[in-house]
């Protein structure tokens, strides 16, 4: 319909240990880095269980690959403009960090961009459990969630490997 650019756009996290490879095809790419408090990213791999989400759905070796992507943030951040934007900032402020990111990407926004849940194509791919939530409006129910998934042991072994980050980005 007369757009003259390609958008791409991917949520895996496990993506991030191929950002130099991502990198190296798309040099001229724009980035957008979401980040996310990984108390709840490793509760999220967690609770998606080991059938899911493999080796990830261990608490200690999630806190290892989530201190992985940030560094995978920090090294893409040195070579090009990279834009950030926080898990909880989007679901908290989801109309300024929407206009945000469109700004970033030089998209024009749309009030109708909100109502996302409403236009899922209705594939096989989103009726599977884990896309449930596409079908609804934003919520903030998964913000947090670490402090009901995650044990006190599984609390103290994580947090000192993701301290530092969790301090970066003020998730402390």
């Amino acid at each position: 319909r007369g757009i003259d650019k390609t958008y791409w756009g991917d949520s895996t996290q496990t993506n991030t240990a191929w950002h130099r490879e991502i990198y190296s095809v798309f040099p001229g790419a724009k980035y957008l880095f979401m980040v996310r408090d990984g108390r709840d990213v490793v509760s999220a791999y967690k609770k998606g269980g080991q059938a899911r989400f493999g080796l990830l759905a261990d608490p200690v070796r999630a806190a290892i690959h989530w201190n992985r992507s940030i560094e995978a943030w920090h090294w893409l951040s040195r070579k090009v403009n990279v834009g950030l934007i926080s898990y909880e900032n989007l679901i908290t402020n989801t109309t300024d960090q929407l206009k945000y990111v469109c700004d970033f990407l030089n998209i024009k926004y749309e009030q109708e961009m909100l109502n996302f849940f409403s236009a899922v194509p209705d594939l096989e791919l989103y009726r599977q459990a884990h896309h449930v939530n596409l079908h609804k409006p934003v919520s903030d129910s998964s913000i947090g969630q670490w402090k009901s998934i995650l044990t006190a042991e599984e609390i103290s072994r994580i947090e000192p490997l993701i301290r530092n980050n969790l301090r970066r980005f003020q998730y402390e």
